[in-house]
């Protein structure tokens, strides 16, 4: 706490215990440095020497920033609630397994630049009146398993006793609070030793971008904003075609959408069916959001159909990007959201950009697809692979995921690569690469009519046994069984070989003949 005198300001007073590097949230944290605050809110870091005057800054920023927020005003003139939403009664979510009372209480007060309290955040997957039954993108959590979305950008920073936990949770330790989230949209940086390319049948990078200064689509956004957001975006978009000519496209409004006023009444029927057919035209089901729900919704499609963009879907905007190679799907997304990205900047008009931060990365509604907002489908040519029982074990130590419900389809089989924070776009395309020329070597072992694939070693793991009269066969059968190796009688390999009359059959048999045994090595090559 800190007392300041009417007549001076400049005089100040700390009455309190430090607790050394223990950052709290909302109070403040004392480093070897001094005083370190950035919670809560938007109250800026005051970094300062021990013992040198840091309590009247500190005091200025906390003033300012409460003077800032008391002149904000929510969107609603009433608020919908004001109790904890979470109870013994409600599914447990990564939001309620991290926000308690205490935080609840201390964040309802706060209100971001964009006129969003903390229950606009947690309001979409406590009481989804208006959601139907949703359908969950490929490579992605449920979310209302998440539990939490943030309304607006700055709910990341504003409300961030309970976000940064969550964001935790969700990719798996990365601290928002010390770690920085690398981008990197060079293809030119792809390997480019791929894998089997003949294996490779198809591929699709999706990744998601929110405007910055607009409410996030899948929450609370008015039928202005939504119609702000589509001209906007389908404007950044169709400038693409200046630098880019292969990025010429046509945007179609959803049909009856009134919107968009170079298409009033939306895309024709034949449109609509055309789109329909070819996958790339979204629901109700695929929508957190569905009021006014053909309004201010859209895709925007180039030519060669390479490249397709989901105008106010779960997010602002959607680039799916698909082909038969991963290198020309990644080359031509990155173009796309850099091209847009510098036209959205450039906009006299409504100047804006896709929403980043250095700690998150690109922001999105939801916390789990924060930092790239990427996901990597890529679907493969596996004969032999596709009917092994174990292929989502191999998959798994791929790196990669088996899409859910329908990763194979005859001898093709599908499979996802999300990325977490702390991975660049780069990094995550190279890691595909790697997993599909990991299961390639593999598919190509079985094709060459190896018998067994072993997952965990390049060596197969047998369990050899002497001659049928042996005592031990049956431990062998039964340690065999138990750990998943094969059984190998050496008995049984000799008699093939002989039976087939090979060069070491015969040898064998000569041996055999004369009362000899069989030397260990030849026997040990014939194992291996």
């Amino acid at each position: 706490t800190w007392k300041e005198s009417k007549e001076d300001e400049q005089e100040a007073r700390f009455e309190g215990t430090f607790v050394k590097g223990v950052p709290i949230y909302g109070k403040v944290a004392f480093g070897e440095t001094g005083i370190s605050v950035a919670y809560p809110g938007e109250i800026p870091r005051v970094n300062v020497e021990k013992e040198k005057g840091w309590v009247v800054p500190l005091a200025k920023a906390a003033r300012t920033w409460w003077k800032g927020n008391s002149e904000r005003k929510p969107r609603e003139k009433e608020v919908p609630y004001t109790e904890f939403p979470f109870n013994g009664n409600t599914a447990p979510t990564v939001c309620s397994e991290n926000l308690t009372k205490e935080m609840w209480d201390g964040m309802f007060g706060r209100i971001t630049a964009g006129k969003m309290r903390i229950y606009h955040c947690v309001a979409p997957t406590v009481a989804p009146k208006k959601r139907g039954v949703q359908v969950i993108p490929p490579g992605l959590p449920d979310f209302g398993r998440v539990g939490v979305l943030a309304a607006d950008e700055h709910c990341y920073v504003v409300f961030r006793e309970l976000f940064d936990p969550v964001v935790k949770d969700l990719h798996r330790g990365y601290d928002p609070v010390g770690e920085t989230h690398p981008t990197n949209l060079d293809p030119t940086k792809v390997n480019n030793e791929g894998p089997d390319h003949a294996m490779v049948v198809g591929c699709r990078i999706t990744a998601r971008r929110s405007l910055g200064g607009v409410a996030a689509a899948a929450t609370c956004m008015t039928l202005d904003e939504k119609a702000e957001v589509e001209a906007v975006a389908v404007k950044a978009l169709q400038a693409l075609k200046k630098t880019e000519p292969w990025a010429a496209g046509q945007y179609y409004p959803m049909l009856g959408s009134d919107t968009y006023a170079e298409k009033m009444g939306g895309c024709t029927e034949e449109e609509t069916e055309a789109l329909k057919a070819d996958g790339v035209l979204f629901d109700q089901s695929h929508c957190f959001d569905t009021r006014d729900f053909v309004q201010g919704r859209g895709v925007w499609r180039t030519k060669d159909k390479q490249l397709h963009v989901l105008i106010n879907k779960e997010e602002h905007a959607e680039f799916v990007s698909q082909g038969s190679s991963l290198h020309t799907c990644f080359t031509n997304l990155s173009k796309a959201l850099l091209g847009t990205d510098k036209s959205l900047k450039a906009d006299k008009k409504h100047p804006s950009q896709w929403a980043h931060s250095p700690a998150l990365g690109f922001l999105t509604s939801c916390p789990a697809t924060c930092g790239t907002g990427m996901v990597v489908q890529v679907t493969v040519k596996a004969p032999k692979l596709s009917k092994r029982p174990d292929l989502a074990a191999l998959a798994a130590k791929a790196g990669l995921s088996l899409l859910e419900n329908e990763a194979v389809k005859g001898d093709q089989v599908t499979m996802l690569c999300p990325s977490l924070l702390g991975t660049s776009e780069v990094d995550v395309v190279n890691k595909v690469l790697d997993g599909v020329a990991f299961l390639s070597k593999y598919e190509k072992m079985l094709a060459g009519g190896r018998g067994a694939l072993w997952l965990w070693d390049d060596h197969p793991k047998v369990c050899v046994t002497g001659p049928p009269t042996c005592d031990k066969r049956a431990v062998a059968k039964a340690v065999a069984h138990e750990f998943g190796s094969v059984l190998v009688s050496a008995s049984g390999l000799l008699k093939e070989q002989v039976e087939a009359k090979t060069e070491v059959g015969i040898t064998a048999a000569k041996m055999m003949d004369d009362g000899y045994l069989l030397p260990p090595d030849v026997m040990a090559g014939l194992v291996r």
